[in-house]
């Protein structure tokens, strides 16, 4: 039976707590690596106790040792949302309200449950967002297309982090090499340049001391991190994740025919909540912005983006040079740019300026790209903690600075908006907060 097992049924199995026997609740992870409800599992400790037995091996476990599982809330999410496209695609609705006897043919969006049109009139659900079945129905694939969409992205980006970490440890390997090599020459050489050999090889060792103490800082982060992103992959029926590496540090030369306009005084923007994906959280006052892990409960719009967790500015421009900061809160992955109006809101985007987005992005490891096609990467070895974004309208030029160390980043080729409105546009992948300034 468990060949003949679909991915779905096998995502909505791993999404049930093995104490409670429902969708996890605050899912959480002990020592042992097994999952429970967080309620779950404490009724199961001694209170005068500080250890207790796995229910689901056996093994000793620290009761304080409770690990909140966020990638298993989402994965239940998902599953919460197949069972609800299984129900409609079968007609979910035809056995009737056990309570009224009527058709189940509405979505209670607050209580995440079928209703039919009597229970829509009651007082339990008179102040519910309730939707048509259809129509809840279409709105929640797009919500697991956007996930997965996103976890296939930062599969691959963690994919091509590993080859370019394969890379870095080959150059690695190719100055320890040079290394001995001038080593050994030395001692041939005669007395008058091996002064001069003697500094090179000076300059080397600390290069290559510099390099082991990096490549073991990279290691231990790279592992943790392909682990975590790998535990979450095999729990969303092999839905795949993205990142990338960073690049050797290199003297900063604009491209040949590209001029860089000086950044103008920095205005004062915030953020349109209309525009915001599902799972985008924006702060009060409009300043700041992070990826949730659940869908936001907010007015829908025709404005929002439905597919990427997006969010543009509130203040739009068709003239004239204008400037902006992006403060970096916490690292993860993100992009900042600018956006046109008639940018794709409600299918799948490519983020390029072909479809009206320029932009430049972080993947994580201090590795950063420009947005364009293909995307180019940037010779940054640092975290760049305050991004200043500038628009020249009428030369059609978006440029990037470093608004602490005052320095250029990118500038995307000159181009022609005609006359259409340019908003600040941002982008907040996972572990990531972005806050505007001032």
């Amino acid at each position: 039976m468990a060949a003949c097992e679909n991915p779905v049924q096998g995502l909505q199995k791993a999404a049930v707590c093995s104490i409670c026997l429902e969708y996890f609740k605050d899912p959480v992870s002990i020592e042992c690596g097994h999952n429970f409800c967080r309620a779950c599992i404490t009724q199961c400790c001694d209170e005068s106790r500080r250890h207790f037995c796995c229910p689901h091996c056996r093994r000793r476990a620290c009761k304080r040792d409770f690990r909140p599982n966020r990638e298993l809330a989402s994965m239940v999410e998902l599953a919460k949302r197949f069972k609800l496209q299984e129900e409609v695609e079968s007609g979910g609705g035809k056995g009737g309200c056990e309570k009224h006897q009527e058709p189940l043919k509405l979505f209670c969006d607050d209580d995440q449950s079928l209703i039919c049109v009597v229970c829509d009139r009651s007082k339990e659900h008179r102040s519910h967002t309730v939707l048509p079945l259809e129509e809840a129905a279409q709105d929640y694939k797009e919500q697991i297309q956007s996930q997965l969409q996103t976890r296939k992205q930062e599969r691959e980006r963690l994919q091509d982090l590993k080859q370019a970490s394969e890379r870095t440890v080959e150059e690695y390997l190719n100055v320890k090499k040079i290394l001995n090599r001038s080593k050994k020459e030395e001692l041939h050489l005669p007395m008058e340049i091996s002064q001069d050999l003697k500094e090179k090889l000076s300059s080397f060792d600390k290069k290559n001391f510099s390099l082991e103490k990096y490549l073991k800082k990279f290691k231990d982060s790279l592992m943790s991190e392909l682990q975590e992103k790998d535990e979450a992959a095999s729990l969303t029926i092999g839905v795949q994740t993205d990142q990338e590496f960073l690049c050797w540090q290199k003297d900063e030369i604009l491209p040949n025919g590209v001029s860089t306009p000086n950044p103008q005084p920095v205005e004062n923007m915030t953020l349109d909540l209309a525009t915001a994906g599902p799972y985008v959280i924006v702060s009060d006052n409009g300043k700041s912005v992070t990826l949730g892990d659940t869908r936001q409960k907010r007015a829908k719009s025709r404005d929002q983006f439905n597919v990427y967790p997006c969010v543009l500015g509130s203040k739009g421009f068709s003239s004239g040079k204008h400037c902006w900061e992006v403060e970096v809160l916490e690292g993860g992955c993100w992009a900042v740019g600018v956006a046109r109006e008639s940018v794709k809101r409600k299918k799948k985007l490519n983020f390029r300026p072909e479809e009206g987005i320029w932009a430049l992005e972080h993947l994580g490891f201090n590795h950063y790209r420009a947005l364009t096609s293909p995307p180019t990467s940037l010779p940054l070895s640092k975290m760049h903690q305050k991004i200043q974004v500038c628009l020249d309208y009428e030369a059609g030029q978006v440029a990037f600075f470093d608004a602490e160390k005052d320095t250029w980043i990118f500038t995307f080729p000159s181009t022609s908006f005609g006359g259409e409105i340019i908003y600040p546009w941002l982008w907040v992948g996972l572990r990531s907060q972005l806050r505007l300034c001032p």
